[in-house]
């Protein structure tokens, strides 16, 4: 079944409740929400479901925040764009065949721009965590690896054989999919996105394959000296969760499938992800 915004909310709603049911001694606390990327949508849907269902304030909801938020796709893969080409990661020439076609949201190719801008997402991402741009590489073998090869086989069939059925009506969160956007002389456009086989394929670089296990990362200049950057902490959390002793303590229901930060068998809501 597709789910969305909505659904999202009220899982998470339902979710703040229960956990102030098991620890009602947290509930004078204030409380916040907060959240990145496309926390843009989920963070302002739960505040509102919130502030319409919490009437009798048994959540000290104080308020919310959202960092670098996706709140519109062509102003997300514009400044992705931009960033990349700022940083290095693309080259001037592809970078200036995109620059020509696809900064005019009225006058957007979309044939054209989709796929200047999978080239360029393939040149960009490769080896490069595309969300920490700035901050050190995570040099280990990337989790995915450790990935059952039947479990990748079923997600990417799974995902492939439902966007094949479903076309734009739903988009498969963090594979390849596309948003929609309207222009001001009502023209609709779409956007490639495939930020999950971004992530899987930034650690599949030679470079990652031979400078294993680098334990004298250090932090970049600009974080605070208290803070500690741990670039390889998805891949760490990620094998974590999937431990046996961990899945028992989290009353995991055992299913037989190995969990990914990205998940190619989710239907979301194409029309959601577009408002």
């Amino acid at each position: 079944a597709t789910v969305g915004d909505e659904r999202s909310a009220v899982d998470n709603y339902r979710m703040i409740q229960e956990f102030f049911g098991r620890f009602p001694e947290r509930k004078g606390n204030d409380f916040y929400i907060a959240s990145e990327s496309y926390g843009g949508h989920y963070i302002p849907h739960l505040a509102k479901t919130i502030l319409n269902n919490n009437t009798d304030n048994a959540i000290n909801f104080r308020g919310w925040l959202v960092g670098n938020p996706y709140v519109d796709p062509f102003s997300n893969d514009v400044t992705m764009m931009q960033t990349c080409y700022m940083h290095g990661l693309i080259a001037m020439p592809l970078y200036s065949l995109w620059e020509q076609s696809c900064l005019d949201r009225n006058n957007y190719d979309n044939d054209k721009c989709n796929q200047l801008m999978d080239k360029m997402m393939g040149v960009a991402t490769e080896g490069i965590n595309l969300y920490a741009v700035d901050y050190p590489e995570c040099l280990e073998p990337d989790s995915n690896n450790n990935i059952p090869q039947s479990q990748k086989e079923e997600d990417s069939d799974e995902g492939e054989q439902r966007q094949a059925q479903e076309g734009a009506a739903t988009n498969t969160v963090a594979s390849t999919s596309t948003s929609t956007f309207v222009g001001k002389n009502g023209a609709v456009a779409t956007t490639s996105k495939n930020s999950c086989q971004q992530k899987k394929r930034r650690m599949s670089s030679s470079q990652s394959k031979q400078l294993l296990n680098v334990t004298s990362i250090t932090s970049p200049p600009f974080l605070p000296k208290e803070d500690m950057y741990h670039p390889c902490a998805e891949t760490h959390f990620t094998i974590y969760l999937n431990r046996d002793d961990v899945k028992e303590a989290l009353h995991v229901v055992d299913t037989g499938r190995y969990w990914s930060v990205c998940a190619n068998n989710i239907d979301y809501s194409q029309e959601d992800s577009d408002k």
